[in-house]
């Protein structure tokens, strides 16, 4: 259902402007679980993490606004901004590099697939008993059960990691290209599993695409010009050519 209002928040041609504001904050403004879930999520999957060469950034102070260094929370996951050492197998040496750490929240797949089952439980009823050929043309039950196949990929980061190599290939993304318009972080290697993607860091300038769209200054403007170009042919790109689409229900 988060998914759902996620999807609600950038249909302003369907909602008033108010009720997508407020949903908005799905996107990544989501409730977040607490450390000790993520502490075991990672042990589960690494072991002795830490002693790895991942950790994640926390503050000591634990007054602060956000001491556990989440950067966004949405539907199925929370991210936290850490550290991980990384060995260069040629000359053993060791460089430290920032990364994105992404944990699915408590008990993800038993919710989603109880939510699944509900709404497929509900579009069949609808299907049935409402006989009118607006309701049939709309094909309730085949599109949750098409939302349904997404959402349970979605619970599994390790489809997530092989997708991001995906994109990486598609858009030649490891290529020593300036300037880079379109790049997807790369995940890091043995650092992936079912419940949690370590990935590189998109860096501490990086904003999210609602803050462009919110400015409707002459400068913000011109932003908007110029990120449409290549953001438009990237999208092209994955349609028509590469049959491979980034399609989340909120922007990035």
């Amino acid at each position: 259902f988060v998914k759902l209002g996620q999807w609600a928040a950038t249909r302003r041609d369907l909602f008033p402007v108010h009720v997508c504001n407020r949903l908005s904050g799905l996107h990544d403004m989501a409730k977040t679980h607490d450390w000790k879930h993520t502490h075991n999520s990672l042990k589960e999957a690494f072991g002795d993490y830490e002693s790895l060469g991942l950790v994640v950034t926390r503050s000591e102070d634990r007054s602060t606004s956000n001491p556990d260094g989440i950067i966004g929370s949405g539907s199925a996951a929370q991210v936290h901004k850490g550290t991980l050492v990384v060995k260069n197998s040629r000359t053993n040496a060791t460089n430290t590099k920032m990364v994105a750490i992404k944990v699915l929240h408590p008990n993800t797949r038993s919710l989603v697939e109880r939510d699944l089952e509900l709404m497929q439980y509900t579009t069949d009823l609808i299907d049935r008993f409402i006989p009118l050929e607006a309701v049939k043309m709309l094909s309730l039950p085949r599109a949750v059960a098409n939302f349904s196949d997404v959402m349970k990929r979605q619970v599994d980061l390790r489809i997530e990691g092989e997708n991001l190599h995906v994109f990486r290939n598609n858009f030649r993304c490891s290529e020593n290209k300036s300037p880079k318009f379109i790049d997807f972080p790369e995940p890091e290697n043995g650092w992936v599993s079912e419940k949690v993607l370590v990935e590189a860091h998109a860096g501490e300038d990086a904003a999210p695409i609602s803050r462009y769209l919110a400015d409707d200054s002459p400068d913000g403007l011109e932003t908007r010009r110029k990120l449409a170009g290549p953001l438009l042919r990237a999208f092209l790109k994955m349609v028509f050519l590469d049959n491979f689409v980034h399609a989340d229900l909120h922007p990035g």
